[in-house]
This record gives structure tokens, C-alpha cells and sequence, in this order.
């Protein structure tokens, strides 16, 4: 509907009404697809973080790795294959990075759920504005069709050909 001359004040405050729940749905919706962006990105970084400790050892199988380990076998090497070519530090500053990740998504998921429900009300909001806006056009098309009866029933009874 748009905004005319002839519109009731009533009429201008249901269609600013209507934009407002549009406006603020579609900020929603807005808001909500940067928050799927954001946490997209967080779980990409989880994801990494958590590959590493999936990550294989160094095969010492191979006919290769097992003349390299021997040629240079040192105490520190041989912790460092036992341990999964991993230093301790590595898998503490790790286990940091996916405890930051997790806290992340977190608060994107729950800023997330807070914006769903509000776009829920305003979906309650917009069917409300919507039916009490289709009440009003059917009470005014109901007036109007009274009326023209009435004036209809008018002339019939002024009429001079009337047949009772």
C-alpha cells in the first residue's frame, strides 16, 4: 500500500507499522548471515587446530626414515618420534587455540538464537499487522456494501412505481 493523499491517519500508521517489521526483519536476516559468515570462519580455524593432533606420525616403516633415524639418533630424537613428532608446548598452545575456537562459536551460536527469536516475533508481528490490516479492509468493504444496499432500498421505497 502505498502512501496517498486520501489515506486515513490510521491507514499511514498501519503501513509504517508494516515498513518497520520489514525493516527490522530484513536487519535481522542481515545480522544473521553475518554471524553465519563469522562462525564459518571459526570453525574453519577449529577444524585446522583439530587436524593437527589428527595429523600422522612420521612413517619410521620406510626403508628411508629408518636409515635417517638411525644415522641420526639422538635421545631427543627418539622422544621426539615417540611423542608423535610433536613438542609438548605445540599441543598446550593448541588445546588454547581450540578452547578460544570453542568459546567463539559459542557466542555465535548464541547471538545467532537470540536473532532467530526476534525474527520469530517479528513474523508474529508482521501476521498480526497483516490480519488486523485484512479485518479492516473487510469491515470497510462490508460499510460500504450496507450502505450502498441501504441507498439502494432508499429508492425503491421513494419510487413511484413500487408494486406493494
Amino acid at each position: 500500500m502505498l502512501y496517498t493523499p486520501a489515506m486515513s491517519a490510521r491507514e499511514r500508521e498501519e503501513e509504517t507499522a508494516h515498513n518497520r517489521i520489514f525493516m527490522e526483519f530484513m536487519a535481522g536476516v542481515a545480522r544473521f548471515e553475518e554471524l553465519v559468515d563469522g562462525g564459518r570462519g571459526v570453525l574453519a580455524r577449529f577444524q585446522k587446530e583439530l587436524e593437527y593432533f589428527r595429523r600422522q606420525w612420521v612413517p619410521i616403516e620406510s626403508d628411508v626414515m629408518d636409515e635417517i633415524v638411525r644415522s641420526n639418533c639422538t635421545h631427543r630424537m627418539r622422544s621426539y618420534l615417540e611423542s608423535g613428532c610433536s613438542l609438548p608446548y605445540q599441543n598446550i598452545s593448541n588445546l588454547r587455540h581450540l578452547h578460544s575456537c570453542e568459546r567463539e562459536l559459542e557466542g555465535y551460536i548464541n547471538e545467532a538464537n537470540v536473532v532467530l527469536k526476534r525474527l520469530e516475533c517479528l513474523v508474529e508481528d508482521a501476521y498480526d499487522a497483516t490480519l488486523t490490516a485484512n479485518l479492516s479492509a473487510v469491515k470497510v468493504l462490508d460499510y460500504s456494501t450496507a450502505d450502498s444496499k441501504m441507498k439502494h432500498v432508499k429508492v425503491l421505497a421513494t419510487s413511484p412505481f413500487r408494486h406493494c
